[in-house]
């Protein structure tokens, strides 16, 4: 008998035993609360999540959302049926995030959640309970989960779990310094500790936050994990940084894990940082040690793990005995789908009035008369819905702020609000105004580094930084940006500041005009919101006040919302509708797809924008300007002293915009607007939301506060793949090589800077923030102070740094032009699927250009005498990681060096980079980066061991000029150069050889085949470059591969607002970036691709605006466009198209254009034909 007529047999056999079998009872099913459960879930089960560990011990898992704890009400009992389809959940008490501040709104919210979860667990369900610290001062996430839990008698007591007796100091790893951990073996008897030996517990959770928060527990638990005889609870203040100096109120043996019942169903709570419990549980690169590993080396393993594990499969128990728990099915993982077509024709919503207050006023408390309710009587009497506190702090006690601020509570309801609030001054003399409720009385000093530093001197906040930490980042402002500038500090260099006073008052007079201030800080990528100061000193001032200037949201609730904002308030400025006024009303002031949503690449129309406004004066409009940043004003609308001014208008996502309105009226008062920003998040560039460190798609990172050098390379974007995860960073936190931007110079007469109390200031322009690539500059002309010293803390603790003195030997401009990557955002960021976004990332590139222009005489010294970067990585030799170091030398040819395993001998060289090659060292998990030469630039460079690595070949210096070399004032430097971002795992330089081809760095322009048709070829050293000829130029290139799109630079092109390119193989308009009359945008060049670039339609008249409208229309629509005319007169002139323009090529047409206003046409054939729109 052979093997299939066997097979033949049993199967009807093997079927029917299968199905007179008893249906194996299928595992218990563990939900966990989580944010955006919907979107994680995908990848969550395929790579980072707890659910391979769950399946690998009999339990299933699904993610389940968490926003009716966080983020809405929903019905009674809906929060219930979510939480039953599960046998156990798992609520992870958030390190920030749940409450702010918790308001009447969450509590509410808190309370309804708390009735579902109460019965879930009373009618069976089990509860997994892991109780974090809070992370951020003031932040009142520990009230929110109090009361939530309050009913299972359990609290978190904000305090801090350690034991100094029994420590363990984990060693370190190629990812993580040392870390301190303590160790406890008191274990009870019970299912869910069933073969614990012991735990190793973290001391930190983020540092200077407790690891194990000490739990308050009422008798109805059974503690079965807690501290030894000698842990205690420690002191967790303000700040929730863990004293061990100050013992807080358990004396021994803490509590740190407990069960209880409650009802049919069953708790367990446990106190550990979710980083330590399932965030990480199996990665790499992440110690083990509370998981599972312990003190591995001494044979004594930490059973966390296995405490979690047997603690889900004991909670379940229950509602598994017990119908209609457990049903959740997990769904099927399908890939993202994009939408083939957007239309944003839909008509815009009515204007209205909004509610008015003041910011500015001093009570009896200090300087002024009157109380905080006789203000309030004034306001009420005035209009006004609110008013803001800004006592001075110089004249205030910690009782006195505390009375403000009862004061205010008591004098706020549903119909006014009383904010408090304080001013200051600071170190440099700069006058700074902040309020909200997390407003607090500044500590005289603070630890940083193990020193101690002043903070208030009884007159002076002398640390800014620690202040605005210690308040919760709260809304504040500078009033006079005169007073900052005039003491040497720049604007560039500040950080957690979050609103504008366009106008600021002093009574009834103007102390400072900063509306220039606010374009400016919009252009430096901050997320700023304006406000209204008027400093008065007692209630019979607040009519006039009102009169003169006031901040304007649409509703109190909102505007409530937004003075106690924390960090940058741009989404609730938007959502307040929020402007400063003088005189005239912004009834409306919209804008549709500021954020692009949808990948112009797979979504039609996903570039179109809409914007509306509304405006009011009752002495009459005189204009209405429409500000892009400080970039210039791109609609100017002539009112003509109508009583009420309405206008729609047209943009496209070719770029980021920061658009905001300036309305004048017939009197010359002024309003100013909350700014709309027009850019695409999952690719774009911005700042992080305190306004300190640059952050985003865009994935570039540095600090204006500590002066860092602009992103010399890209983050490496694979991160994802084995980051560590709870941990707040700008990359993957995993093994990878690290790049510093250099500006020391090394002379015969020494270092300089001389000492560490200077550094090289930087300040940041941004000519370009765009979807595409970024490109953004950095210019050092002074020195600066420095941080980390005797005098100044870690810099974003400390005060403002200050410009010292000029540079003494030259000045130096560094320009940067970041490329986009292909990691796909909106897959990554809006479906949270990373490992589906970055199917096609190969890694990023960012080309450079430099000039040093000397001031002075030098003779240089060492083999890098004027560094400009240097790299290092962790590993060496023993590790099999960053050991290979590889380089073109001008003299010696293409060096390998490979370092083995037990070599004492350090490696060291130094020599010449071929122009035109690279240098690079090899390699890490995420993988390397690459530097690559212009063939016009001579580089020198230095590798060599470094004491503080792990690396025999840690650190390479690359920079300019040689040993001994005089150079003489007036003497220009320039300098190119690349940078890669390689995640390419082989130890080989081929992907090196393979990009100085493609980028065509040897000079030449093989890199790969092209022709041009219209224009003329200008370059393609790592851009491709073509002069446009009559406003366009059309040629095919490729085909070639390149680890991201090509970049292209047209030159000759307006930015005009109408600036596209056209690749025939996607018939469609793309609209691109002009800077400084060049196009820039990226494109993929394999297959080979026809382009066209330039303007699609041009004005002869050069102050006309145009704005293009093909896609994101209703279906059969022609082609819009728009013509703006922003200046005063009535313009008679000419609109064309460049005569090979797809589409639309060699239209001309005569058009009329009253002053200050636009004209609507349809583009029908080669004809425009007039269209009135009315708003």
């Amino acid at each position: 008998m052979n093997f299939s007529t066997t097979l033949r047999l049993w199967l009807p056999l093997a079927c029917l035993f299968a199905c007179a079998a008893p249906a194996a009872e299928p595992p218990p099913m563990i939900g966990f609360l989580q944010a955006e459960a919907e979107r994680y879930e995908a990848e969550w089960r395929l790579y980072t999540g707890y659910y391979k560990t769950l399946a690998k011990n009999g339990l299933q898992g699904a993610l389940t959302d968490s926003r009716p704890l966080y983020r809405y009400a929903p019905a009674a009992g809906k929060f219930y049926e979510q939480l039953k389809a599960f046998h156990a959940v798992v609520l992870v008490a958030l390190e920030e995030g749940a409450a702010t501040r918790m308001t009447d709104a969450h509590r509410q919210r808190c309370l309804a959640a708390r009735a579902d979860l109460e019965r879930y667990v009373r009618e069976g369900g089990g509860l997994f309970l892991l109780m974090q610290a809070v992370r951020y001062p003031g932040d009142e996430d520990e009230k929110f989960y109090n009361l939530l839990l309050e009913n299972f008698g359990c609290r978190m007591l904000h305090e801090g779990v350690f034991d100094k007796t029994n420590t363990f100091t984990a060693p370190r790893s190629l990812v993580f310094p040392p870390m301190e951990f303590f160790v406890t073996a008191n274990i009870k008897a019970h299912p869910a500790t069933d073969g614990v030996r012991r735990l190793y517990l973290p001391r930190y959770a983020c540092q200077p936050n407790p690891g194990v928060e000490a739990l308050g527990l009422d008798t109805n638990w059974q503690m079965v994990v807690a501290g030894e005889p000698t842990a205690k609870s420690y002191f967790v203040g303000h700040e929730n940084e863990l004293n061990l100096d100050r013992e807080a109120s358990q004396k021994s043996a803490p509590p740190i894990a407990a069960v209880r019942a409650f009802g049919k169903g069953r708790v367990f709570i446990y106190s550990a940082p979710n980083k330590h419990v399932f965030l990480n549980h199996g990665n790499r690169q992440w110690p083990q040690i509370t998981e599972s590993d312990g003190d591995k080396e001494n044979g004594k393993p930490s059973d966390s793990n296995k405490l979690v594990i047997n603690a889900l499969r004991w909670l379940a128990e229950p509602a598994r005995q017990t119908g209609g728990f457990g049903t959740h099915k997990l769904a099927p993982i399908q890939p993202v789908k994009f939408e083939a077509s957007v239309n944003w024709d839909a008509p815009f919503g009515k204007g209205r009035d909004g509610v008015r207050g003041i910011v500015g006023a001093h009570t009896s408390l200090s300087d002024g008369r009157g109380t905080v309710s006789d203000y309030e009587k004034a306001a009420r009497a005035a209009g006004l819905s609110f008013v803001v506190f800004t006592d001075p702090l110089e004249l205030l006690t910690p009782e006195k702020l505390a009375k403000l601020k009862n004061d205010c509570a008591a004098a706020s309801n549903e119909e006014f609000y009383a904010c408090p609030g304080v001013e200051f001054t600071d170190n440099l003399g700069v006058r700074w105004v902040t309020w909200g409720e997390k407003v607090v009385w500044p500590e005289e000093s603070f630890e940083s580094n193990g020193r101690r530093y002043p903070c208030w001197d009884g007159k002076r906040i002398l640390a800014r930084g620690r202040y605005a930490c210690s308040c919760g980042f709260a809304a504040n402002g500078i009033v006079d940006y005169r007073e900052l500038r005039a003491a040497n500090a720049h604007p560039a260099n500040l950080w957690w500041f979050y609103r504008i006073f366009p106008f600021a008052y002093d009574g009834g007079k103007l102390i400072a005009d900063n509306v220039g201030e606010y374009f400016y800080s919009l252009r430096d990528l901050r997320w700023m919101s304006v406000d209204a100061f008027t400093r008065i000193r007692s209630p019979e001032e607040v009519a006039a006040a009102a009169m003169t200037c006031a901040s304007v949201v649409n509703n109190l609730k909102a505007g409530r919302e937004l003075l106690n904002s924390r960090c940058g308030s741009y989404h609730l400025s938007l959502a307040a509708a929020h402007y400063v006024t003088q005189g005239p009303k912004i009834l409306q002031w919209e804008c549709r797809n500021s954020q692009m949503e949808n990948p112009w690449q797979k979504t039609r129309g996903a570039q179109r924008v809409r914007l509306k406004f509304e405006v009011a004066s009752a002495d009459g409009i005189a204009e209405v300007k429409v500000h892009d940043a400080d970039y210039g004003v791109v609609r100017r609308y002539a009112g003509g002293g109508a009583a009420t001014l309405a206008r729609e208008f047209e943009m496209v996502q070719d770029k980021q915009h920061w658009l905001a309105l300036e309305v004048s009226d017939t009197k010359g008062r002024r309003a100013i607007s909350r700014n709309w920003l027009v850019y695409s998040y999952k690719s774009g560039f911005h700042r992080c939301g305190d306004n300190l460190n640059i952050l985003g798609s865009a994935q570039l990172c540095w600090h204006p506060d500590r002066n860092e050098m602009p992103s010399l390379a890209k983050i490496f974007e694979n991160g994802f793949a084995c980051t560590v995860q709870g941990i707040d960073s700008a990359s993957g936190v995993a093994s990878q090589p690290k790049l510093f931007a250099e500006d020391r110079l090394r002379t015969t007469e020494g270092d300089y800077p001389r000492n560490r109390e200077s550094v090289v200031n930087k300040i940041l322009d941004v000519p370009l923030g765009s979807h595409n690539l970024q490109i953004y500059s950095a210019t050092m002309t002074h020195l600066a102070e420095s941080y980390d010293t005797a005098t100044r803390p870690t810099p974003s603790m400390g005060a403002v740094s200050r410009r010292t003195e000029p540079h003494e030997f030259f000045e130096r401009r560094h320009t940067s032009y970041a490329l986009q990557s292909r990691q796909d955002y909106f897959v990554t960021w809006n479906y949270r699927r990373p490992f589906e976004g970055g199917r096609d990332y190969h890694g990023s590139i960012i080309w450079h250009e430099g000039e040093i222009r000397w001031k002075k005489d030098a003779t240089l010294a060492g083999d890098v005498p004027v560094p400009l970067l240097l790299t290092e990585g962790p590993g060496g030799a023993e590790f099999r990681t960053y050991d290979q170091f590889c380089v073109t030398d001008r003299d010696a040819g293409t060096l390998t060096v490979r370092l083995e395993a037990g070599r004492e001998k350090p490696y060291r060289r130094a020599g010449v980079i071929r122009p035109g090659g690279y240098c690079a060292t090899m390699n890490t998990d995420l993988g390397y980066l690459g530097f690559l030469s212009s063939a016009k630039s001579v580089f020198s460079y230095q590798v060599s061991t470094h004491p503080q690595t792990k690396s025999l070949v840690g650190r390479t210096y690359i920079g300019l000029g040689r040993d001994k070399q005089q150079v003489k004032a007036g003497e220009v430097w320039p300098y190119r150069f690349a940078m890669a971002t390689l995640p390419d795992p082989r130890l080989s330089n081929e992907l090196l050889e393979d990009l100085t081809r493609a980028c065509n760095l040897d000079g030449g322009t093989n890199g790969y085949p092209f022709a041009v048709k219209t224009g003329k070829f200008a370059g393609a050293e790592f851009f491709f470059t073509v002069e446009a000829d009559g406003n366009e130029a059309a040629f095919t290139i490729g085909p070639r591969d390149f680890i991201c799109d090509l970049p292209f630079r047209v030159r000759g092109v307006e930015d005009n607002g109408c600036a596209a390119i056209y690749v025939a193989s996607r018939k469609f308009f793309r609209f691109v970036s002009v800077v400084d009359g060049t196009a820039y945008f990226q494109e993929p060049v394999l297959p080979a691709a026809e382009i066209w670039a330039g303007n699609p339609f041009v004005c002869e008249d050069k102050a006309v605006r145009l704005t293009l409208v093909v896609d994101g229309q209703s279906p059969g629509k022609a082609p819009l466009l728009e013509v703006h005319n922003p200046t005063s007169r009535e313009l008679a002139t000419r609109v064309f198209s460049p005569p090979h323009t797809p589409q639309f090529g060699g239209l001309r047409a005569e058009v009329k254009l009253p002053a200050g206003d636009s004209v609507f046409f349809r583009v029908v054939g080669k004809k425009l034909k007039q269209e009135t729109l009315i708003p």
